[in-house]
């Protein structure tokens, strides 16, 4: 009942949040990479219900790679990190494998796309392997729900 309960939380705060406004970053160097994909479009009634969630690749002039993360989704918490590097790499050398809530590359309305896996490479050699999960704000209050019906 538990695990119905959780699921059912999840679902409710992730169709029923609207959008927020995201600040600008300062990031410094050139935009190589962006993608963006929006998990839940096809599942909502409304435009104002449609989440999007992005992932920006820099590079700057001394090769640090700055991997940003942006959403309108409220409860998501920005991650950005650096990865100090000694030569250009370029959009053929970016990946992002986009996976679900239960960790399924396939999305569907009850298991939507929540994680990008990004994977930085080099003459084919991958030298960075990093996720970043848009559902990172969210666990706090479910968790405490939770915790609470005990």
């Amino acid at each position: 009942m538990k695990k119905v309960i959780r699921i059912f939380l999840f679902l409710t705060v992730f169709i029923l949040v609207g959008a927020c406004s995201h600040t600008e970053s300062d990031i410094q160097g050139n935009l190589i990479y962006e993608e963006t994909i929006s998990p839940n479009e096809n599942h909502v009634s409304s435009e104002d219900n449609i989440v999007y969630y992005t992932v920006q690749i820099f590079q700057d002039s001394d090769y640090t790679i700055t991997v940003n993360s942006e959403s309108d989704f409220a409860f998501f918490e920005p991650v950005q990190y650096a990865i100090e590097f000694d030569k250009p790499i370029s959009k053929e050398d970016i990946k992002i494998q986009w996976t679900t809530f239960m960790g399924s590359s396939e999305a569907s309305e009850d298991d939507e796309l929540t994680t990008a896996h990004i994977f930085l490479s080099s003459n084919n050699e991958i030298f960075s392997e990093r996720s970043i999960n848009f559902m990172n704000g969210v666990w706090g209050p479910i968790i405490d729900a939770i915790e609470s019906e005990k």
